[in-house]
């Protein structure tokens, strides 16, 4: 009899230990992002990703297409615009709403016109104007006025 507890036990013990010690693709991907192992962190994002679509009992309204916006926005903390677009517009081509979308698309437009890329960010603004003109075209707006405004203090710099 104590020999079968005895076995119980160790079962136990072992589907504990090892439970605790098992970690998700998600929770590997949040410690690497913590720790801003950013490329480490996207591939066990998109792991996740791909699990999720393959997972049969996965409910119908849940689209894991959402983990690449946070691709998207890992790209985006290391400066790699276009990587960060091309995952924001993979997430747009599997049903992943606008509205989230949108601001990112105008957060890169900003970080390019602080680095001074006027004309990278215009053209980001109008690739995406159809998603939110009025929005868009403030944006716009203000990217012009900051170009103009660089340049009228590059233009007194010279003199």
């Amino acid at each position: 009899m104590s020999n079968r507890i005895f076995i119980y036990l160790t079962i136990i013990a072992t589907l504990v230990l090892n439970s605790c010690a098992i970690k998700t693709d998600l929770t590997q991907a949040r410690m690497y992002e913590q720790q801003g192992d950013y490329e480490k962190a996207r591939a066990y994002y998109r792991t996740h990703m791909e699990r999720r679509l393959r997972d049969k009992k996965r409910p119908a309204e849940e689209n894991p297409y959402y983990y690449l916006i946070t691709i998207g926005d890992l790209y985006r903390k290391e400066k790699q615009y276009e990587r960060a677009l091309g995952s924001y517009d993979e997430a747009r081509a599997n049903q992943v709403p606008a509205e989230p979308l949108i601001f990112r698309y105008r957060d890169i437009a900003s970080d390019m016109q602080q680095e001074g890329k006027y004309d990278e960010a215009i053209d980001l603004l109008t690739i995406y104007h159809d998603l939110d003109p009025l929005l868009f075209d403030v944006d716009i707006d203000r990217v012009h006025k900051a170009m103009l405004a660089a340049e009228d203090r590059n233009k007194s710099i010279a003199k």
